[in-house]
């Protein structure tokens, strides 16, 4: 009989077994499982003596690296070691150096009531060792106005001053003030006009600079900050005397504008800025602009009119992690005569320095009415918060027009080196760079991109 019944009796023995859950006691079925609201990690044993980041109910076990990925990484490792190593050098001198050099506890020097005064130094190749004063009055109250006054004298005999008042605060979301400088230096580097001049045509001039402008600014948005300038400057230049080969030795001086004249101006203009960046003292996302635009009208008999005008981008994007980031820039220049107006002077016209500065060639080799850069770097945090490895490629390029600017005849600089970035965002840079004259090995300091 069982054996006829065996079909229905399995049938039956399954609807008991599916049943089960339906006669569990409530109480079960009420418990929250994991992804409900209403869900709690269990708690280890009271009595437990395992501590916190003992495996448990709490903790898994932790994840080994994989054998394959171990492999890959090794040599990128032993790569990095000497790296590694230079790093944690640097990361130590800019411990020491960097807090008095980008953000002084207590500024040395001569602590008055009303103002400090300091000593500076300052070395270039150009000018030699620099030593010099800066008397700086902090604004104390937003209705009291910062002043800094800077004087220096160097071993070639270059003079500089500067002074610069000014008003305002973030807080009011204006400022304005007066600036002044005059500069003074006989060993001035000439290697010609134009994009095909070598680093071997290098000369000497004395150059002889003065300006006094007055600004004002505000910030319209958070992100967009608007400037204007007005002033006048005086540009002079003449035969060195402390540098060889003088300019006359190496060039006709008759052939370079304005050159042993003097160029007194006045000029006006506007400055705007737009950012979108990360919170921080080095930017690894986000994207910059600004925009110049000056006038320059001849106050003397050289009949000189023109405008120059200034745009740069910058962007960055980070590379899988704020650790590593993908910095871009892309900036132009241009100063472009009116109609009947004479040619610029020579010591007025767009040059690769500071900002456009062609990375793998001297500073102020190419000159001309047109100048423009673009750079990639690649950057990766070497010591942590402070000390980054990078690769760098730059294009630049200078022409007297902008139908003349030609990809065939860019300036291409490779490179990398190490940058340590301090608390307010300034930098310090040690870089090797490679261009068609040759390796350009440098210390730079700064601020920005």
């Amino acid at each position: 009989m069982f054996h006829r019944n065996g079909r229905h009796g399995r049938c039956w023995i399954l609807l008991a077994l599916a049943s089960l859950p339906f006669l569990a006691p409530a109480a079960h079925a009420d418990d929250p499982h994991y992804g409900d609201s209403t869900w709690v990690a269990p708690y280890p044993v009271a009595d437990s003596t395992n501590g916190p980041t003992s495996p448990g109910p709490r903790i898994a076990e932790p994840e080994g690296v994989p054998l394959g990925e171990t492999i890959l990484r090794a040599p990128f490792r032993l790569i990095g070691l000497p790296f590694k190593a230079i790093g944690a050098g640097l990361e130590w001198v800019a411990g020491v150096a960097a807090p008095h050099i980008f953000e002084p506890h207590v500024r040395v020097g001569v602590h008055l009531p009303v103002a400090v005064i300091s000593p500076t130094f300052d070395y270039t190749n150009t000018t030699g060792f620099e030593p010099g004063f800066s008397i700086h009055r902090a604004a104390y109250r937003e209705d009291v106005p910062d002043i800094t006054v800077h004087g220096s004298w160097s071993f070639k005999d270059q003079r500089r001053a500067s002074f610069r008042l000014r008003v305002g605060s973030d807080s009011l979301k204006w400022n304005g003030g007066l600036f002044a400088r005059y500069r003074f230096t006989p060993t001035t580097r000439f290697y010609g006009v134009g994009n095909f001049t070598h680093g071997s045509d290098r000369a000497y001039y004395l150059s002889e600079q003065g300006e006094i402008n007055a600004f004002m600014g505000k910030h319209l948005t958070p992100r967009t900050f608007l400037s204007l300038v007005a002033g006048i400057n005086s540009y002079a230049s003449r035969q060195s005397y402390n540098g060889s080969p003088r300019l006359e030795q190496n060039f006709n001086p008759a052939t370079i504008q304005d050159y042993g004249h003097d160029s007194r101006m006045i000029t006006f203009g506007a400055t705007g800025e737009w950012a979108k960046l990360n919170r921080g003292p080095d930017p690894y996302e986000g994207i910059y602009l600004r925009g110049e635009i000056q006038r320059f009208r001849s106050l003397n008999d050289i009949n000189v009119q023109y405008v120059q005008w200034d745009g740069e981008f910058r962007g960055y994007i980070p590379v899988g992690a704020k650790r590593r980031v993908l910095a871009l820039r892309a900036a132009y220049e241009a100063a472009n005569p009116d109609a009947g107006s004479n040619p610029i002077p020579f010591d007025r016209l767009p040059a690769s320095s500071g900002d456009y500065r062609f990375l793998a060639y001297h500073g102020y080799q190419f000159r001309d009415q047109q100048i423009g850069v673009a750079q990639v770097e690649y950057r990766w945090l070497v010591v942590p918060n402070n000390v980054q490895m990078y690769g760098l490629a730059q294009i630049g390029e200078v022409a007297p027009s902008q139908r003349l600017m030609r990809m065939d005849d860019i300036h291409e600089s490779y490179g990398g080196g190490l940058r340590y970035f301090g608390p307010n965002g300034g930098w310090v840079r040690a870089q090797v760079v490679h261009g068609a004259e040759g390796f350009n090995l440098g210390v730079d300091v700064g601020t920005g991109f």
